[in-house]
């Protein structure tokens, strides 16, 4: 998998994608190696806006989520996806 940062109102440090491909990892299984995943960090008043989006077999898989804390956000976006992939390819296979 291929990842594209992006942020809004804020600069994404190195450690901080480590720390999200690690975490996207745990997706990575479903996915194709030339996957493009786009990820858009946003800092606004209250937190952090997170948006993870995977193009996959002519679809769009997408989460977002907010909250105060930004790894905690990524994970439970990576959740929100996870959950997303499994019911598409149960849908899938029926």
């Amino acid at each position: 998998m291929r990842y594209q940062f992006v942020g809004k109102n804020m600069e994404v440090g190195e450690k901080t994608k480590e720390k999200i491909e690690a975490k996207l990892a745990r997706i990575q299984k479903f996915f194709p190696e030339e996957t493009v995943v786009t990820v858009t960090l946003s800092s606004e008043k209250l937190g952090t806006n997170i948006e993870v989006t995977i193009p996959y077999h002519k679809r769009m898989i997408r989460a977002e989520v907010r909250d105060a804390d930004m790894m905690a956000a990524v994970d439970e976006a990576i959740d929100i996806l996870e959950n997303q992939v499994v019911r598409y390819k149960k849908r899938l296979r029926t």
